[in-house]
């Protein structure tokens, strides 16, 4: 389920991520499940890529000096590395990041809650009929 922020809304995480030979900056992004990630991503010197395993469609090609919105729902839990698309260099492979999607505590916990209130509706109802 999405994060919803006081006024009901998807909460928005908006991110300026530098792409040089051969790093991003910043290295590692940390989102909660459910929010929705806004990365304005800019090529500070040669043409790379933008690729985020785990996310089927999330990728742009990065120009340098023109900045590219990247937008999507961080909508799985766990640790997903993104990297360049585009051979940029000798250390094209190194050139990874992390994105971090923190578990979306409140929506398994409101889950637990529900099972273990039907659980114990349903032993209620049993018990009373085996009273009769």
């Amino acid at each position: 389920a999405p994060a919803k922020a006081a006024t009901g809304q998807q909460r928005v995480v908006e991110i300026n991520v530098k792409a040089r030979q051969w790093a991003f900056t910043p290295g590692v992004i940390e989102v909660n499940q459910g929010d929705l990630v806004r990365l304005k991503i800019t090529s500070e010197d040669v043409t790379h890529g933008f690729f985020l395993d785990g996310y089927e469609g999330v990728r742009a090609t990065l120009k340098p000096g023109e900045p590219v919105v990247v937008e999507f729902t961080a909508d799985k839990a766990g640790r997903w590395m993104f990297r360049c698309a585009e051979t940029c260099g000798t250390f094209h492979p190194y050139m990874i990041g992390w994105l971090r999607v923190k578990p979306n505590w409140y929506a398994g916990a409101s889950w637990v809650l529900t099972a273990v209130i039907a659980a114990g509706f349903i032993g209620y109802l049993a018990h009373q009929a085996v009273k009769s």
